[in-house]
């Protein structure tokens, strides 16, 4: 299908966005409105049970539509718990994704691990250049991180670079690390000057102090 060089946005959607914004405000119906809002939430939870976050997440944006539509019919007089529901339910997907898909990552080695980087402000003149320093970087940054590999290759399109790393686990090897701390009794300045060298001893090996 051609368009007009000259459409606007306003051409194809002003329509849509009038009829919406008439339901939105004046039509939607709550009733059916907070039952689909508890549906929702329900075949969400009964999804992560069945191990599918994917699905459930979709469900979970779902809830969260429908909790707008509501509040644009400022029937919410409790607004904080749908908020807090959709909230709880979008964390429970991101934790059951993290733990479902990070196992199956920590099962697999010899995988190939691929990053885009775009090219949108790079000159064209320079990208061979960006591609090379990018390898050297990553090469570089896998080995401080204990992460062996077997090679490195960047590959540069007209718009993207495309960083390629074989034969690399998933995961870091582990290590035990032991950093002495203040003195028994130090001041208080001594023990928050501590914690933050820590913090930062630790963000740079990509780790959390619990602290």
């Amino acid at each position: 299908m051609e368009l007009p060089h000259n459409m606007t946005y306003g051409d194809i959607y002003h329509q849509m966005e009038v009829e919406f914004s008439h339901y939105n405000f004046k039509e939607a119906r709550v009733p059916i409105l907070e039952q689909s809002f508890s549906k929702a939430v329900s075949e969400s939870y009964h999804l992560l049970d069945k191990n599918l976050p994917l699905p459930a997440y979709d469900q979970c944006l779902h809830a969260s539509h429908l909790f707008n539509v509501l509040d644009a019919r400022g029937t919410l007089s409790v607004a904080i718990r749908y908020i807090a529901e959709v909230r709880g339910l979008a964390k429970a997907c991101f934790k059951a994704w993290n733990c479902f898909y990070k196992i199956k990552q920590r099962e697999r080695v010899n995988e190939r691990a691929f990053i885009q980087g775009l090219l949108g402000k790079i000159p064209f003149l320079l990208q061979e250049k960006a591609a090379a320093r990018w390898r050297v970087l990553t090469e570089s940054l896998l080995k401080e991180m204990s992460l062996s590999f077997t090679e490195a290759w960047v590959y540069v399109t007209p718009r993207r670079l495309v960083l390629q790393v074989t034969d690399m686990p998933s995961i870091q090897p582990r290590q035990l690390i032991t950093k002495r701390g203040p003195r028994v009794g130090c001041p208080e300045a001594e023990l928050e000057g501590f914690f933050e060298v820590l913090r930062g001893f630790t963000a740079r090996l990509y780790l959390h102090p619990n602290v």
